[in-house]
């Protein structure tokens, strides 16, 4: 009975994703207080300080420019590293079960706006040496991104590719790690 329960409560409940193939998160790298400094292609950069990491997940503040303007949001995620939310001033997203970024192979999410505005997402990636490449499709099976991020052995993202539908694409690399208290 007690096999027929643990098989229950891990395969059959809605956080399926225990069970997905990911790419590592380097949670032991990022205590509270660690700063990640990334450089964007056209100069910008952006930090992303880490505001808590409990065991129960972590939350990340990320600020700087984008496109010239000055931006400040929240990343909420799983302990797995896996984002389940992003919080800016004007809008916050929610992912449903979460954005499937770390995963390797197939994934679906479904994304949701404060406003109420609810999509669904399929994710299909592949990964080798390192490397991540991913495309996440609409409703209609169209292309709404691509990602290309290379991850160093730990999982901790180096360099990270992004190009949104109908435009150029976005790098940003990883410059620095600020410890805590440094």
């Amino acid at each position: 009975m007690r096999f027929l329960t643990i098989f229950v409560a891990f395969f059959l409940s809605p956080n399926a994703s225990l069970a997905e193939n990911l790419v590592p998160f380097p949670s032991h790298l990022l205590p509270v207080g660690t700063v990640l400094t990334y450089e964007y292609d056209n100069g910008q950069k952006s930090t992303r300080r880490v505001l808590s990491n409990d065991g129960n997940g972590f939350e990340i503040l990320q600020r700087g420019s984008r496109d010239y303007a000055l931006f400040e949001r929240i990343i909420v995620a799983s302990p797995r590293g896996m984002v389940t939310k992003l919080e800016e001033k004007e809008q916050d997203w929610v992912y449903q079960p979460h954005n499937c970024i770390r995963v390797i192979g197939e994934c679906g999410y479904t994304v949701s706006k404060i406003d109420g505005d609810t999509y669904s997402r399929n994710y299909q990636s592949t990964f080798k040496n390192g490397l991540l490449i991913a495309e996440v499709l609409d409703e209609e099976g169209k292309t709404v991104f691509l990602y290309k991020i290379l991850y160093d052995d730990e999982g901790m993202i180096l360099n990270w590719t992004e190009q949104r539908r109908g435009k150029t694409p976005t790098v940003m690399k990883l410059v620095n790690v600020t410890p805590p208290n440094d």
